[in-house]
């Protein structure tokens, strides 16, 4: 059956998140025209991204789903989801956005702070190059192997992510894109870091690829990840590719057109202060509205009516404890800080 589901990613996977559909771990809710990618949190049956089916199968799958799934919650859909299923009994709202690269204004007209960093990066002839997986060596597996076991334990987030994020393998399956991110100064000289970029399709052709991962070893070189997007950036012009720099959790929220209500604003909108209590997730979306681009929002659908409910199953779903992800003193301090009208 993963076969056949590698090829429906490959002609109906438009979304930057379709690939992610097929990591391990995931549950499926099949039909002979599509799927739904989903996780089993608990009770509750959370979905990644849109069905994997043509147009005009998407409200039929979309139904089944909602009759097999006792406590449903599709989350990071797009706007045309959430039209097919406004009539039925979920709550909708907003939960951040996609970002989009222009190309051509980051090339022509990027931001100081880009600028900034691509001088930098040049001064330490960093560079970004594509990795051929098929002849990946050993001692270049466990380098990146070495690479992950640091960033994760200084990351503020010390577990493999997965769900949002596709979990990271060298494994090549002629879909994926890995490059290595190499300087030479007096802290490296070679690969210090990796990225890896995910393809959507449109009926078998690539249209674009989704900036999944950037890792690499604490440096003093300032400014990787904008240089790495630049470099980046610089190839998918040349091949004519979309490229996404992917999701903005709670953030720049759009309320559905279809199904808005001033309750679930009002909670979503509480979720978002809450998420942006943590540096990391801050930092991580200051750095993408750096990059010229455009957005496209971000919905969810939920059996229940309280927003919290679908972040919290989220996050669960990514493997992220709410601990790891705010520290132990701030969770203890976010009720007064979320409830504070000052």
């Amino acid at each position: 059956m993963s076969i056949e589901r590698n090829k429906l990613v490959q002609l109906y996977g438009k979304d930057p998140i379709a690939y992610s559909t097929l990591q391990k771990g995931l549950s499926y809710f099949d039909t002979s025209f599509g799927f739904i990618a989903y996780k089993r949190v608990g009770h509750i049956d959370i979905t990644l991204g849109p069905p994997i089916c043509a147009d005009n199968d998407l409200a039929d799958l979309l139904d089944r789903f909602i009759r097999f799934s006792k406590k449903p919650i599709f989350s990071y859909v797009t706007e045309n989801v959430i039209q097919q299923i406004k009539d039925s009994d979920l709550y909708c709202g907003g939960m951040g956005i996609d970002r989009f690269v222009d190309h051509k204004s980051l090339r022509e007209s990027p931001d100081k702070q880009v600028r900034s960093a691509c001088k930098k990066a040049r001064k330490s002839n960093f560079i970004v190059e594509p990795i051929n997986l098929n002849q990946l060596t050993r001692t270049e597996k466990e380098r990146f192997d070495t690479i992950t076991q640091h960033y994760l334990t200084n990351a503020q987030c010390s577990t493999e992510q997965c769900f949002l994020n596709r979990p990271v393998d060298f494994q090549a399956d002629g879909m994926k894109r890995c490059f290595k991110l190499s300087k030479t100064d007096k802290e490296h000289n070679g690969t210090f870091g990796y990225a890896v970029m995910n393809p959507f399709y449109n009926h078998g052709d690539i249209t674009g690829y989704l900036l999944d991962i950037i890792r690499f070893e604490k440096t003093r070189l300032w400014g990787v990840w904008l240089s790495t997007v630049s470099q980046l950036s610089q190839l998918m012009a040349q091949e004519g590719k979309i490229m996404s720099l992917g999701f903005c959790s709670f953030f720049d929220i759009q309320s559905p057109p279809a199904c808005s209500s001033k309750w679930m604003d009002f909670q979503v909108n509480l979720m978002a202060r809450l998420l942006g209590l943590c540096q990391y997730v801050r930092r991580l979306q200051e750095l993408k509205t750096i990059i010229p681009g455009h957005k496209e929002p971000r919905y969810f659908a939920s059996y229940s009516p309280l927003a919290l409910v679908t972040l919290v199953t989220l996050l669960r779903a990514c493997g992220i404890n709410m601990s790891a992800l705010f520290g132990i003193e701030l969770l203890q301090t976010i009720r007064a800080g979320l409830f504070n009208k000052s």
